[in-house]
This record gives structure tokens, sequence and C-alpha cells, in this order.
């Protein structure tokens, strides 16, 4: 992969741009890999696996069938392979990527959760909508941002869940004033 290993380590800034790109491109990757598990056979042979839990915990996050594993760590390792970046690099990408998924799988939107901060991040509650429906009607096919859901309107069904959501809890805090 064209990979460096020796002094001098990559500056703070090639490191971000690696990282931000590595993200983007993962992510894009990943969207039409795990929407394709999603199709009929491919879910029931494959992918359905991973989606025994339906409120999965952090250590599900890495359940998976082994073609699974090899099928989207394709798009994990796809960045890295094109950029060739530093041994350093590579493994903050890794630690980075693993605590996504884990933060996505474990159930809980924490305070310190990234999507408190990062308006396009999907996080905990945006993968555990994906978890709780059917194989062909889940959508919230991205694994860290949502942008593509939204491009591809897969995210229809959690954004008006959410509405739904807002709207009460604005319902339930008028009702108290009054």
């Amino acid at each position: 992969m064209g990979m460096q290993s020796s002094l001098p380590l990559p500056s703070w800034r090639v490191v971000l741009t690696q990282i931000i790109f590595y993200f983007i491109l993962e992510d894009f990757v990943f969207y039409w890999g795990h929407r394709i598990l999603h199709t009929k056979w491919l879910y029931k042979h494959v992918h359905s696996v991973h989606h025994e839990y339906a409120t999965p915990f952090g250590l599900t996050s890495e359940y998976a069938h082994p073609a699974e594993i090899l099928f989207l760590g394709f798009a994990t390792i796809l960045g890295p392979a094109v950029t060739g970046p530093h041994l350093i690099t590579l493994w903050l990408w890794m630690v980075l990527r693993v605590l996504e998924t884990v933060e996505a799988h474990c159930g809980y939107h924490f305070p310190w959760s990234p999507s408190n901060f990062l308006p396009l991040y999907g996080g905990a509650d945006f993968h555990d909508y994906h978890h709780r429906l059917l194989y062909t009607k889940s959508g919230n096919y991205s694994s860290t941002f949502t942008y593509m859901d939204r491009v591809f309107g897969t995210d229809i069904g959690y954004r008006k869940l959410k509405a739904l959501k807002n709207a009460e809890v604005e319902y339930s805090s008028e009702q108290k004033k009054h």
C-alpha cells in the first residue's frame, strides 16, 4: 500500500486530511455495501447474523458473518490503500473507526456523543433505528455520517419518527407550562 513507518511522522494537517478523507470514502462505500447486504438473499444468508440483536450493544458492532466482515471491511481499508499513509495514521484511523462503530451500536445517546457536535454524524440513535426494523425496510445504511441516507431518502422513516418524538416533547413541555 506504500505505507511508511519511519521518521519523520506526518504533520497533523496530513493526518487530519487523510482521516477526514477516510471517513468520507468509507461512509460512501459502506453505504452501498450495507444496502446491498439488505437485499433478500444476502440478508438471509449473511447479514442476518449481525441483526440477531435488535437492540445492539457495543460488542455487536463487530459481530457479523465472516463474508460480511470481508465485504464491508473493504470500505474501511480502501482509503489507506489509496493514500499509502504513515503507520501512525493507519493505526489512528483504525482506532477511530472501531470507536465510531462501537459508539453507534452502544444503544445510548451520551452527552459527549459526536452527534451532539457534528451535524451529519449518525450515532447510536440513528443506528438503533436501523436495527429495529426488518431487512428491506430498515434504511439508515450509513456507517458514520448521514449524508448518503439523506441523499437517497433511506432515512425517511427515521426522520419522521424523530419529528414525532420532538413534537411529543414540545407538546409535553407546553402542557407543563399550563
